[in-house]
């Protein structure tokens, strides 16, 4: 019988314990391919459906085409934790007590969600997604850059598909919604989506060009994918998603924090730096910056207005719903559900119909309250805590779960994934949130 673990492949400077490079990596039947289909599965439409008109993102979770994946990847979970002769995890503690109090306090915003039956249906899902991370966390432990090199071998299966469909057959693949017309979207369901999985890619590709140079530079063709659809999607969140993620591994994973000289040189440079933005603007507008001056010429960098692509004008909307129920929520995933929702005020105000506030803190605070926020930020606060002890002994490891838990939460101020249970990067955040705690967990050599 064999274990969850995926394979005994070698983590360069990792310090993991017990690797065993000679072990063969198990098929693509067992952990590997859940993981795959779980990152493909959440990738593509809910509905599995490409039409030529796409204009508005599926807002119901009712169809069987969108509960199916889960129900298989359930299944699946289920069949790996039974076959695998370590069952037992014993969950570290200075997570697991928030993160179990963060999704029971979103169930317990069901008692007072105006639609009890989509907020429990969302809550369910997030319920067994974080089963299945749970079983990918316990397959994966200690194997990082294997959990990153299977996932960039199945992006590849939705990057490749979507350059061919946007060159090939525009009117499915391109974007046709005024603003952003021209950008690519290829089997996925909006731009931003292409653009997160190419960043995924390209920032995967970049860590594993670092710790295992031989075998990545032979799949060079995978980052020029990666490129490719970064540049037609024109997300700039996602571009700089890639910078962030590749630029955070590169700096703790070169450097040793021996001592924390170095992170006070940062934060000089860092001040340094403000304080010439703040000197330049000055002499070139005679008065200092505000706040929208400041996200002005931000954003003019990444070519937008000073509007952050009409999120601006949708925070304030939110804001006033979020007055009626600061502490406690309106419910969870029941404010954004279509027409003659909750929501309803915002598209009759903007002549358009969003699906989020496009900001995951907003977005938490109006569906689950001040409380279910500050739950959330004590769970990052405790996940950072134990990177931070994970660093001194796994340093790889660590390393890749701070890059992505900081760009992740930097992303939140311009899109919504917190405490999503349909957004794949919260997917990969879970998974890696659950596999920082199995890191030093002792692995059973396959039988």
């Amino acid at each position: 019988m064999r274990t969850l673990n995926p394979g005994a492949r070698s983590q360069v400077g990792s310090g993991a314990p017990g690797t065993d490079a000679s072990a063969a990596p198990t098929s693509w039947l067992d952990v590997r391919g859940l993981w795959g289909f779980m990152l493909l599965t959440s990738f593509l439409p809910s509905d599995l459906s490409w039409p030529e008109d796409r204009t508005e993102l599926a807002l119901t979770d009712g169809s069987w085409a969108s509960r199916l994946p889960l129900i298989i990847m359930l299944g699946w979970s289920m069949w790996l934790w039974v076959r695998s002769p370590t069952r037992v995890w014993t969950p570290d503690w200075t997570v697991a007590p928030w993160l179990a109090a963060l999704v029971g306090w979103v169930g317990l915003t069901l008692l007072w969600s105006p639609l009890p039956d989509a907020s429990f249906k969302s809550w369910l899902r997030l319920v067994l997604t974080l089963l299945v991370a749970t079983v990918l966390a316990h397959g994966y432990r200690g194997r990082m850059l294997d959990f990153l090199s299977d996932g960039l071998l199945v992006l590849m299966l939705v990057l490749v598909p979507s350059i061919a469909v946007a060159l090939l057959k525009p009117g499915v693949g391109l974007e046709s919604v005024a603003g952003i017309e021209g950008s690519w979207r290829g089997i996925t369901a909006q731009k931003n989506t292409l653009g997160l999985a190419a960043a995924l890619a390209a920032a995967s590709y970049f860590v594993l060009l670092l710790t295992r140079p031989r075998d990545t530079l032979a799949k060079w063709w995978m980052a020029a994918v990666a490129v490719v659809c970064l540049l037609g999607s024109r997300s700039s969140t996602s571009l700089a998603m890639t910078v962030l993620i590749s630029g955070i591994f590169w700096l703790f994973y070169r450097q040793h924090l021996n001592s924390f000289a170095w992170l006070s040189r940062l934060f000089l440079a860092f001040v340094l730096l403000i304080m010439t933005y703040v000197y330049l603007y000055f002499m070139w507008h005679s008065q200092l910056p505000t706040w929208n001056g400041f996200v002005g010429s931000v954003a003019q960098w990444f070519g937008k207005g000073a509007d952050l692509s009409g999120r601006a004008d949708i925070w304030p909307l939110v804001w006033s719903e979020i007055e009626k129920h600061p502490w406690l929520g309106l419910g969870y995933a029941a404010f954004w559900r279509g027409e003659g929702s909750a929501s309803q005020y915002i598209a009759d105000v903007l002549y358009w119909a969003p699906t989020t506030a496009h900001n995951g803190y907003i977005d938490l605070i109006n569906e689950v309250g001040l409380v279910g926020l500050l739950l959330f930020m004590a769970l990052c606060v405790a996940q950072l805590a134990r990177i931070a002890s994970l660093h001194k002994r796994q340093r790889v490891e660590a390393s890749v779960h701070l890059a992505l838990l900081v760009p992740f939460l930097l992303w939140n101020f311009s899109e919504t994934s917190a405490v999503n249970a349909y957004m794949p990067l919260q997917f990969v955040i879970w998974c890696s949130l659950l596999m920082a705690q199995t890191a030093d967990h002792p692995r059973t050599a396959s039988a």
